[in-house]
């Protein structure tokens, strides 16, 4: 091969699993199967190059100023790129250019404002098993942001919820991880890229990583201390940082442990039902609690509030805290404003500076953090008469005024994109650079006196003086005036009309020029090097800036909410009461062009399970969300949509809703359902919130009920939360009669003799019919068919009351086929369940009693 294909595939072999971008001067190439691979996922032209002895290669290049759309095209298939730039000036170079790979971009290296959603962070995760623990760091490289956590390794739900909280989307894993089911489905449903690694630090060498990194003497400020699995998988993800970036300058903030006990856990079931960050359908923003809430001005608030979202809080402190800023900012809401008119000309910040600590910010870039720094003091004044600890924070915070004027005074108020073109610094920063500037700008100046000089010297009034790329400075004259050019001059270029030709002082000055022009180029570059150094230097100072303005423009989106939408100051305690008064749902308030009907929950340690019934589409499943939707905001230490709520600490909130099959891992309706429900049963404890809509509908009627009526007891009785229980299963309001702190209540409705009015009103008692005719009417069932069920279920009626068992006309016989749940009878099933002790019953021990009575029935009729 040639010389440069072998520079190539050896660089390419030191990288393997990557696709490898090769700077060859304007462009980025790729050969071989990378070629071939490049050419097909970014559709572009696939040629070929001399490959030597004769031979052909397959190549595929790009304009290296396209990169960014195409880099991000490749990461967004999947792909690891390793982008191999060229480390010497090829001008300068002797033989072939050397050339480094200087990063390795993925999905969860990105830096790249562009190329990220400025709403959500980019995480890429760490998972590894150490002892019976799993280990889980998080860090996002484009803002600086490193969480981790551990918790046992069996503790599968643990796991699932985490990824779904924190999103990663990147996963490196142990090889104990490789086979893990909740892994690879996580990365098959997202479409996330993941990484065995293939070996783990020990816990001395994981200790000394992280000393080393940070410059640090202990580990004891860090919460990592004698957590084997959190230190090593924090470790893995700093080294693979590094070695993804080149050794690249890490602006990483030191680790943050945390523990799920520090925050109320939304599993990844109950984040989907609730559509808290994405709508069921579409996966969309808009129709989610994030996209209702969400009033920042800032990129950095906007991650804020969605991490705030989704780990709310279970410190009554906290919550408190975040509570009176709100109520603060309320009461002096004019100052809110002011702070708002601030707050959105600020840039983002975190990602810039990260730019800058990589080096691959623009003067643009940092005329943008200038422009958001520029607005602290103003910020600081808005908030300055608040008394809020929270708010309160900003006061301290260092201003950063000499950085500010050094780059006001040194960067060029409108600098080009690219960093070698000029025009990156201010007139009157640097002498030397204005004395080249003034030569350069005086040139024509000169041109315009030479050619007169010349004109006069010569006789040769046609005489011109030009200039282009290829030949530099000419003097041009005319076929006619040949037999007049002096001989000082020397003959350069023939053209059509004439000859071109240079004189001994044109090429004395182009020489001055053209080396002026590389001197300010060169200058300049290195001028805003220096700038963008001093602008690391104070990169702890800025993100301490960064961190407060985003609490700021959280805390002020929220007081936008509570003023706009008249949201309350919730009450926050330890104990048991949950109080909601005319609450309403956040999301549907805000769609829906009619005015919200407003509705009460009052619950506590006695009554603490209520079963609603109800017709469909009258606002069941509306109450439930918004009951965990009021619980959700209050913990984040936001108003929340009531007159008045009193919220208990909640731990976990649970939720099964809606039916969904899960057909790839062969998973029905029904079995999606018990496998909720079976998680249910087995994390929720006395302070959870559950949140169940229509358990049992997946199976026959009698199944369905009986797993119904299991449930409710269990939860009721074993587990004591807090529990809304819709259901069609009119059955089970007899519950209410049985326990004292079992409620009914329903969604009222308005009868006349042809129409139905669901009023979405919940009121006290049972609802005894569910209305499935009107709303089947509703969605344009023909008339005959509607006609032809209210038969139907006329006759069914009469003969549940009557003890009778349903049976079409045609096929009536003298004796049931099957038996009524209710019957009476000396059937040894019906005996059996008599003798069943429900309060001690658990509900496995319930679905297997089932199973065997379904089987003799079974046995029954076959006999018969």
């Amino acid at each position: 091969m040639t010389p440069m294909l072998i520079q190539y595939f050896t660089i390419k072999e030191e990288h393997p699993g990557t696709l490898l971008l090769f700077r060859c001067g304007d462009f980025y190439e790729t050969y071989g199967e990378d070629a071939v691979t490049a050419s097909r996922e970014m559709d572009i032209v696939l040629t070929s190059k001399d490959a030597g002895d004769g031979k052909r290669i397959e190549m595929a290049g790009i304009p290296f100023f396209a990169l960014e759309n195409y880099l991000y095209t490749l990461v967004q298939k999947g792909y690891k790129v390793a982008i191999c730039d060229q480390v010497e000036d090829p001008k300068k170079a002797k033989g072939l250019v050397k050339r480094e790979v200087t990063r390795i971009v993925s999905s969860g290296t990105i830096l790249e404002p562009e190329m990220l959603d400025r709403t959500s962070h980019n995480y890429i995760a760490s998972l590894l098993d150490r002892n019976g623990m799993t280990g889980l760091a998080l860090a996002d490289l484009s803002t600086g942001d490193f969480e981790v956590t551990e918790f046992p390794s069996e503790s599968a739900d643990i796991l699932s919820d985490e990824l779904e909280r924190w999103h990663p989307s990147e996963l490196l894993t142990g090889s104990s991880l490789a086979e893990n089911a909740i892994i690879s489905r996580y990365c098959s449903d997202y479409r996330v890229t993941r990484t065995l690694l293939e070996s783990a630090p020990g816990m001395p060498e994981s200790e000394e990583e992280i000393k080393r990194h940070y410059e640090i003497r202990t580990l004891a400020g860090t919460g990592l201390g004698e957590r084997q699995s959190a230190l090593i998988s924090s470790a893995c993800l700093l080294r693979y940082l590094r070695e993804t970036q080149k050794n690249a300058p890490l602006s990483m903030r030191i680790p943050h442990f945390f523990t799920s006990s520090e925050y109320l856990t939304i599993d990844a079931t109950s984040t989907k039902n609730l559509e808290l960050v994405h709508t069921i359908v579409g996966r969309e923003r808009k129709g989610t609690l994030l996209w209702a809430i969400d009033r920042t001005d800032t990129s950095m608030g906007a991650r804020l509030l969605r991490n705030w979202l989704c780990h709310p809080l279970r410190s009554i402190q906290e919550i408190e805290m975040r509570l009176y800023a709100v109520e603060e900012m309320l009461a002096g809401y004019e100052r809110v404003r002011a702070l708002k008119e601030h707050l959105c000309k600020v840039s983002d910040m975190e990602r810039l500076l990260t730019k800058a600590v990589f080096g691959t910010c623009n003067a643009r870039d940092l005329n943008a953090l200038l422009a958001s720094l520029d607005q602290v003091p103003d910020i600081r004044e808005a908030v300055r008469g608040f008394g809020s600890q929270l708010l309160q924070r900003f006061h301290d915070l260092d201003s950063l005024d000499e950085l500010r004027s050094l780059l006001s005074r040194a960067l060029d108020p409108s600098p080009p994109a690219t960093l070698r073109e000029g025009n990156l610094i201010r007139e009157g920063y640097h002498e030397e650079l204005d004395e080249l500037r003034g030569m350069r700008r005086n040139a024509r100046e000169w041109i315009s006196r030479y050619e007169e000089l010349e004109r006069g010297r010569t006789g040769i009034r046609s005489l011109k003086v030009g200039f282009n790329q290829v030949f530099g400075y000419y003097i041009e004259v005319t076929k006619t005036n040949l037999k007049m050019v002096p001989d000082d001059y020397i003959r350069k270029q023939t053209i059509a009309n004439g000859e071109r030709f240079f004189s001994p002082e044109l090429k004395e000055y182009e020489t001055k020029v053209l080396s002026a022009d590389e001197r300010i180029k060169s200058l300049e570059y290195e001028l805003f090097s220096g700038i963008r150094a001093e602008v690391v230097r104070h990169a702890e100072k800025i993100q301490q800036i960064s961190t407060a303005i985003s609490v700021m423009d959280v805390m002020a989106g929220f007081a936008c909410n509570a003023r706009e939408y008249r949201y309350c100051k919730p009450e926050i305690g330890a104990g048991e009461v949950l109080d909601i008064q005319e609450g309403r749902h956040p999301v549907i308030e805000k769609l829906s062009p009619q005015p919200f009907v407003r509705n009460d929950l009052f619950m506590d340690g006695q009554e603490r399970l209520t079963i609603i019934t109800g017709p469909n589409m009258s606002g069941k499943s509306t109450y439930l969300r918004q009951t965990a939707l009021i619980v959700i905001l209050a913990q984040m230490g936001s108003f929340v949509p009531a007159r008045s709520a009193k919220i208990p600490i909640v731990d976990r909130i649970f939720t099964r809703v809606g039916a969904t099959d899960d057909l790839h891992l062969g998973q029905s309706t029904f079995m999606v359902e018990m496998l909720e429900t079976s998680n249910i049963i087995n994390n929720a404890t006395e302070r959870s919130l559950v949140i169940l809509d229509e358990i049992g509908r997946g199976t026959s009627t009698f199944d369905g009920l009986s797993i119904a009526w299991a449930v409710v007891e269990h939860l009721y009785q074993k587990i004591k939360a807090k529990t809304l229980f819709a259901t069609h299963f009119h059955e089970l309001t007899a519950l209410a009669r049985k326990h004292p702190g079992i409620k009914n209540r329903r969604v009222a409705v308005k009868e006349t003799h042809d129409e139905v009015i669901f009023l979405h009103r919940i009121v006290s008692g049972a609802s005894d019919k569910s209305y499935g005719i009107y709303v089947a009417k509703l969605a344009g069932f023909p008339e005959e068919t509607l006609n032809r069920a209210q038969e139907i279920l006329e006759q069914l009626e009469g003969e549940k009351r009557n003890g009778a068992v349903f049976e079409r006309p045609e096929e009536r016989s003298s004796r049931p086929v099957q038996l009524t749940f209710f019957e009476e009878s000396h059937n040894p099933v019906i005996e059996e369940i008599r003798k069943v002790n429900i309060v001690e019953t658990t509900p496995l021990q319930a679905l297997n009693k089932i199973y065997r009575w379904q089987r003799s029935i079974e046995r029954f009729k076959a006999s018969k």
